[in-house]
């Protein structure tokens, strides 16, 4: 049998808080409720390490992936960021080129290159798995092409898409 309702707690200073909802038992089954007070309800996280500034940024539950730099110091750099207030730094990805966009998926990070303005780059779009994210494996890539690889998001089944500043989205 459950209950609802509704409880207010006054007076409490701007910040961050965790509420756990415990039955009669003193099982709490996993509730807990995130709640941010004040009215600033940013948080901040943490600073990218990367040089040449972060130009994407994507998650999937705790873990976090940021990716930017320049064309001699691309990189992806991966945080947990389970810790509240505090984010680790996982694992990175050095030597890519200039990143446009990353994108992750369980397992599986993508990472799209910046081909158009670095013509000597070789790889367009490359995905890692990160079951291990201190130790990324490349997987596979797709060849870089005349267009720059820029932005990209997973379908289901297994597609993503890619969208490309020359000549429009492309299903891979």
């Amino acid at each position: 049998d459950s209950q609802t309702g509704t409880a207010t707690v006054p007076g409490l200073d701007e910040g961050e808080y965790y509420l756990r909802a415990f039955d009669a038992t003193g099982d709490d089954a996993g509730r807990t409720i995130h709640q941010w007070v004040g009215e600033d309800r940013l948080v901040y996280r943490s600073e990218s390490a990367i040089s040449g500034g972060g130009r994407a940024i994507h998650g999937d539950d705790d873990l976090v992936a940021v990716g930017g730099g320049t064309t001699d110091d691309g990189k992806v750099v991966l945080y947990d960021l389970s810790g509240g207030s505090t984010a680790t730094v996982l694992g990175q990805l050095s030597g890519l080129g200039e990143v446009s966009d990353v994108e992750v998926q369980g397992s599986l990070l993508a990472v799209a290159t910046d081909t158009t303005l670095h013509p000597e780059a070789t790889t367009g779009v490359r995905f890692y798995d990160i079951a291990d994210p201190t130790a990324p494996a490349l997987l596979s890539s797709i060849p870089a092409t005349q267009d720059n690889a820029h932005t990209l998001t997973f379908g289901e089944e297994g597609i993503i898409y890619l969208a490309i500043t020359l000549n429009g989205c492309e299903a891979v």
